[in-house]
């Protein structure tokens, strides 16, 4: 149970990562066209900007340690070409995380198919319950 939540807990946190360091383009000068603020009641307020990257129009909520940009700066970026991932600030991408990740659903990956593999165990057979003898009584 162990190497289950521990394979699940790594692949969480190193996923986007390693995705994006495989599928990723890196979207360099992407011009900030816009800035908005999000502000709740119940919720801490949050930013985001809206990025013009090209013919792609990005609407970017930043990574906890980056912030909004004024209108007019630029922003660099690694995008997903498959759509899936979204995009990333080039600075969380980290090869190692990549790596570890990527280690870890191989091992997952090896770990379901011994599982499978495996025979089952087989129960033991029971032992016959003692016969009393008919004078115990």
């Amino acid at each position: 149970m162990l190497v289950v939540v521990s394979i699940a807990f790594v692949s969480s946190v190193g996923m986007k990562s390693l995705w994006l360091s495989i599928y990723g383009a890196p979207a360099n000068d992407c011009l900030v066209t816009g800035r908005s603020e999000h502000t709740s009641r119940r919720a801490p307020s949050y930013y985001r900007n809206d990025l013009s990257c090209g013919s792609l129009q990005i609407d970017y909520r930043p990574s906890p340690g980056y912030w909004t940009k004024p209108i007019g700066e630029r922003i660099d970026l690694v995008v997903d070409r498959t759509g899936l991932a979204g995009y990333a600030e080039p600075g969380t991408i980290r090869p190692l995380i990549s790596a570890v990740t990527g280690l870890s659903v191989l091992a997952g990956a090896v770990y379901f198919a011994l599982v499978l593999w495996w025979p089952a165990r087989k129960p033991k057979k029971r032992p016959d319950k003692p016969k009393l003898q008919p004078d115990f009584f």
